[in-house]
């Protein structure tokens, strides 16, 4: 989980976020606190017996356009095998990986496609993190402020004293830049796999 995502910890005294941890969900949720994530969890009926059991009400979830997602896995697996990205031919490289792996990355992805009709809020990567523009990053922390009953000047001090520019596990160095790597054979690999009807339910 990226820094936009995690300054939700100091925030939140009682909600289920997804990002960085490996505990079986039985496990997890008696964690499920102030500073805890739980990672890219599945919803199943088995996970919303689990919440409603422990009164878990307060649930955001992070969503991003998913071909920014799959090139942000590529990279991060570089980064966190200790590894040097390869800068040339990055649009081949990232093709032959997505032929390979974007399926098993999808479908985790889609197994996660219910929250967005059962969470608190669901909070789009690209608004959190400022990529539409000042006034949508605003509006979108106010929301999250609503959702929790804060003020909304609190939230948003909060947001840019230690969200935006920090480093995290899984901070690579710089943004992701999609044109850099997506390609006609990614594209074609994406739809054929339902990507683009994946995107839509997500709402990105």
């Amino acid at each position: 989980m990226s820094q936009p995502g995690r300054w939700l910890w100091g925030l939140v005294p009682l909600a289920l976020l997804w990002g960085a941890g490996n505990l079986f969900l039985g496990e997890a949720i008696e964690r499920v606190g102030q500073g805890y994530f739980y990672a890219h969890l599945y919803f199943d009926e088995a996970t919303d017996l689990i919440l409603k059991t422990h009164d878990v009400r307060t649930h955001f979830f992070l969503v991003r356009e998913l071909r920014e997602a799959l090139v942000s896995m590529y990279r991060f697996q570089f980064h966190q095998r200790g590894k040097e990205e390869p800068v040339e031919d990055q649009r081949v490289l990232f093709a032959a990986w997505v032929s390979k792996h974007a399926a098993s990355h999808l479908h985790g992805m889609g197994m996660q496609i219910p929250w967005v009709s059962r969470c608190s809020l669901t909070i789009p990567y690209a608004g959190l993190i400022g990529d539409r523009g000042p006034q949508a990053q605003a509006d979108l922390l106010a929301r999250i402020a609503g959702v929790l009953a804060l003020d909304p000047d609190h939230v948003q001090a909060v947001f840019h004293r230690s969200a935006i520019g920090s480093k995290t596990r899984t901070y690579i160095g710089k943004p992701s830049r999609i044109d850099d790597y997506w390609s006609d054979v990614a594209e074609t690999v994406f739809l054929s796999l339902g990507g683009d009807q994946m995107n839509r339910q997500l709402g990105v």
